[in-house]
């Protein structure tokens, strides 16, 4: 008998958990989709945390990156794509060129546009709609 109060308990342990960690997780979402492709959301990191308030981007579980909400930071790229990184390297390599014409597979929270100076063209490649439309609103 005390073996299922054992298991019952930990079954409304449990349950109490994830519910809790499902209203942390939802309560700060700006948007919710799901299509094909599965969950998108945006939602603004909490407050209180090392990092300033920030909108993070999440297709299901996977983080695909933030934006700085301070407008002073809004243009600086995050996540994997800051200025010390490959990609960043790389943006970066001939500061002085004008007009760089770059093509990028998959939009995700459009970090890489940060790099972009006037006279510049960027043309992303996103198979989701529904990621275009969250870049372009949130």
């Amino acid at each position: 008998m005390w073996l299922i109060g054992l298991v019952a308990g930990m079954v409304l342990l449990s349950s109490v958990r994830f519910g809790q960690h499902f209203v942390d997780t939802y309560d700060r979402s700006l948007v919710v989709r799901r299509s094909f492709y599965g969950f998108l959301r945006v939602s603004l990191h909490p407050q209180g945390s090392p990092r300033p308030l920030v909108k993070n981007f999440l297709s299901g579980r996977i983080s695909h990156g933030f934006q700085h909400l301070r407008p002073s930071c809004r243009q600086v790229p995050t996540a994997y794509f800051v200025r010390e990184s490959g990609v960043g390297l790389a943006m970066d390599w001939r500061p002085d060129e004008k007009g760089r014409r770059y093509g990028v597979v998959g939009l995700g929270i459009g970090t890489l546009a940060a790099y972009g100076r006037q006279g510049d063209a960027f043309r992303f490649y996103e198979i989701n709609p529904d990621v275009v439309d969250i870049a372009m609103t949130h």
